[in-house]
């Protein structure tokens, strides 16, 4: 399937260069920043927090007090195990290689599905700088991810020259889909988780900047009041006003309908009738519409009202999606 639009809408970030980038704005602005310091643990004084955390370049514990702690710390939180919230359960294992010597367009963004190589997500090529980034996710223990890397250059030949490709440096990682924790903040300690650790990513796309930057701005605010002014309601009303703030609450809300409807998919056979729909004319209007033309600040069940009149308007959609769901219900009939 091939959708193309005048305008960008999809880009690759470098997020190394961004992180580097934000800390030397938040160093600007009187922050201090101690790389290689992994959080262990937090002691209670009183008022005051004492932070535990382990420093790499002195192989040794080191400590700091604080009146308030943020758990940005990924989908695997020590923070969170620590103050007693809840952990991520339903995660995607990715695995990406930046690679020089394929000559990818930098305005085109290739996909591939594959249910066995890529269970509940794809294999990608994407420009990146003057490089390339190929990477592929999906569900934990379902797969082997640098298996189905060592894979993917022969799933892409067909559309670029993988022939000279060369591996320039290798990442992973860990995404969560499972939707947002039901709780994020501990008043206890005070302590106030955000991003992957808090479950704010896109459980469908595992798309995680656009919710951290919106809750960490608003984060920012909420513990400034708490702490500099004593708000008692600071932390309440950035828990209330969160899922309201730029489409944020509908955009993870339509990410968790996609995912529940991709994890339904337990076949190529399945993808195969799914992605079927959108080969047609119609099919191919819809999908443009629907990648290019929706803006995630507004998105709602208009959305996923566009897409089921997609496949129940005509006699062929119809017969692929009752296909589709004739197929699921044998494997639940099966399990």
């Amino acid at each position: 399937i091939s959708v193309a639009a005048r305008t960008p809408r999809f880009f690759m970030a470098d997020v190394t260069g961004m992180l580097q980038w934000m800390a030397e704005m938040a160093t600007e602005h009187g922050a201090q920043v101690r790389c290689g310091a992994v959080f262990q643990t937090v002691n209670h004084a009183g008022d005051q927090m004492e932070i535990v955390y382990h420093d790499r370049a002195r192989n040794a514990p080191q400590r700091v007090a604080a009146k308030f702690l943020v758990g940005a710390d990924g989908v695997h939180s020590q923070v969170a195990k620590c103050m007693g919230l809840p952990a991520n359960t339903a995660i995607l294992a990715g695995a990406e290689w930046i690679v020089d010597g394929i000559p990818v367009e930098q305005d085109t963004f290739h996909l591939v599905m594959d249910h066995a190589l890529a269970p509940g997500y794809c294999l990608w090529l994407a420009p990146h700088g003057p490089h390339a980034a190929l990477g592929v996710a999906g569900h934990q223990r379902r797969f082997k991810p640098l298996e189905s890397l060592h894979a993917a250059p022969s799933l892409f030949a067909p559309y670029v020259d993988t022939s000279r490709m060369q591996i320039l440096e290798r990442k992973g990682g860990s995404i969560p889909i499972g939707g947002t924790l039901r709780r994020m903040y501990a008043p206890e300690g005070p302590a106030l988780l955000l991003g992957d650790a808090a479950g704010l990513c896109g459980a469908a796309t595992g798309g995680g900047i656009y919710p951290a930057l919106i809750s960490g701005r608003l984060a920012a605010h909420a513990v400034t009041n708490a702490v500099l002014n004593g708000s008692p309601t600071a932390i309440a009303r950035y828990l209330h006003d969160l899922p309201r703030a730029n489409g944020l609450g509908r955009y993870l809300r339509i990410e968790r309908w996609l995912r529940q409807a991709m994890d339904r998919v337990h076949s190529n056979r399945d993808l195969a009738t799914f992605y079927g729909v959108f080969t047609a004319a119609e099919g191919e209007a819809h999908l443009r519409r629907i990648l290019f033309e929706t803006p995630i600040s507004s998105m709602d069940t208009a959305l996923l009202l566009l897409i089921r009149r997609l496949f129940w308007r005509s006699s062929v959609y119809g017969a692929a999606a009752r296909g589709l769901w004739q197929r699921f219900m044998e494997h639940h009939a099966r399990h």
